[in-house]
């Protein structure tokens, strides 16, 4: 099971306790943008902490990539990959997946999502959750 958008820390604690419960692994795809505070960097480390989880990196600002310049992508990649070392407290760890915002990638930014050693996962179902 796969998360995106986070960590929020209004409804992961929440997710968290029902996956702990259930012992149903996920994986965490968070944004860089909610990895600034120290809240936010704590329930990043509560999830990586988590043998049955798995954090992984959905970009800074959730921007479709296809729509901007390959400088911008990498940065993009580069800067959450670094704010998730931050709040994982591990200058070494280094996520292991990559999922593009909006499913929308184009051979470029494939291109610069798996020079950074990233593989990527797709969406298979969108809960349409962020229409409500």
């Amino acid at each position: 099971m796969t998360f995106d958008d986070g960590p929020n820390l209004a409804t992961t604690p929440a997710v968290l306790a029902i996956l702990r419960a259930e012992g149903i692994p996920a994986t965490f795809f968070m944004l860089g943008r909610n990895l600034q505070t120290p809240a936010e960097r704590a329930l990043a480390l509560e999830i990586h902490q988590d043998p049955l989880f798995r954090v992984a990196n959905h970009t800074v600002d959730h921007r479709a990539l296809v729509s901007v310049p390959i400088a911008e992508v990498l940065a993009e990649v580069e800067t959450t990959s670094q704010r998730i070392r931050e709040a994982v407290g591990d200058a070494c760890y280094f996520p292991r997946y990559f999922r593009f915002p909006f499913g929308a990638s184009d051979c470029a930014s494939m291109g610069v999502v798996r020079e950074q050693g990233l593989g990527v996962a797709g969406v298979n179902v969108d809960p349409v959750d962020w229409c409500y």
